[in-house]
């Protein structure tokens, strides 16, 4: 970490104020501008009428001891594939957060989560900064590598029902997830957040939304979905981190996005001047693998305390 912050100007050493595994400085060397303030928190926040579904009972697996993939209730009942040994899933560039879901086993099921899985970890365990970007405010940029598959972080907010959405501005992760009355649920991250809240879009995005149930869904609002970002390409240490905000985000608001990749869904005025070529970003992308194949053992989360922001 210590590499990416000397000679930068580091204006918040921790943006979690310790909530988090590992500190996330803020450096910002272009202007006095600071991240806005909201509430961190490790835990989404329910409104009333949200609060109404997750009240409902819970429905897991019926497993004793280890769940086996043939017969593991939570497991049938999900469309994403994660590897608990290497936590890592399974080609997530296949996945897309509108129709894929996993469902965690926990303490509702007989198997009492011991057979361990569980995307979501309840905390972001990856070395990783916030930077002021020009025309883009801050984003977040990786300071370790992270394999392609990797659980990032779990994109935290106010959980929205869609009768109560109107309100809220540019910090909704919109979760098209509708049941059979057309409801669906958005988090918000404006007032109430992690450091998710921070990522911005690439129309070539490197982390992908997948839905994650606490338990066996009965429609696909309820239980409430939890939202985890998952590497979708090998990162390497430098890279912004991404995701994809969807075209309706730059319809909406009549912006064009600047994120210039090969693939711009409304490309600004500037676009052919700075953008990538797919040549480029194909070359970037084998070279990244290279890396990843030298430095795999670099990827693990990490420990609290192997974190040093004072060290040289």
């Amino acid at each position: 970490m210590s590499s990416f912050l000397h000679n930068h100007n580091i204006v918040d050493k921790d943006i979690s104020k310790g909530a988090e595994a590992v500190p996330i400085p803020v450096i910002n060397d272009i202007n006095n501008v600071r991240p806005e303030k909201f509430c961190y928190m490790m835990k989404n926040k329910f409104t009333a009428k949200v609060m109404s579904f997750v009240k409902k009972g819970k429905t897991g697996c019926t497993c004793d001891g280890d769940c086996r993939p043939e017969t593991c209730q939570c497991e049938i009942a999900s469309t994403v594939v994660f590897n608990v040994q290497e936590r890592l899933v399974i080609a997530p560039h296949a996945y897309h957060m509108n129709t894929h879901k996993y469902v965690d086993c926990g303490q509702h099921c007989n198997c009492r989560a011991k057979c361990k899985r569980r995307i979501l970890n309840g905390y972001v365990a990856k070395q990783m900064f916030l930077e002021y970007m020009v025309g883009k405010g801050f984003g977040l940029v990786a300071a370790q590598p992270i394999a392609l598959g990797m659980p990032i972080f779990e994109y935290i907010g106010e959980v929205l029902h869609s009768s109560e959405r109107n309100s809220r501005g540019d910090y909704q992760y919109t979760a098209f997830v509708y049941n059979k009355d057309r409801e669906c649920i958005n988090i918000d991250s404006h007032d109430f957040g992690n450091i998710s809240r921070f990522a911005n879009h690439s129309c070539l995005p490197n982390m992908v939304g997948i839905r994650i149930y606490n338990a066996i869904p009965q429609d696909d609002i309820y239980p409430p979905p939890r939202i985890v970002l998952v590497a979708m390409r090998n990162i390497c240490p430098g890279d912004e981190l991404t995701f994809d905000y969807g075209v309706n985000y730059f319809y909406d608001r009549k912006i064009a996005c600047r994120c210039y990749s090969p693939i711009c869904y409304i490309p600004p005025q500037d676009y052919y001047s700075k953008r990538k070529t797919a040549g480029e970003a194909r070359a970037e992308i084998l070279e990244k693998e290279n890396y990843m194949r030298e430095d795999w053992h670099l990827t693990k989360d990490v420990e609290p305390e192997a974190v040093d922001l004072d060290s040289d």
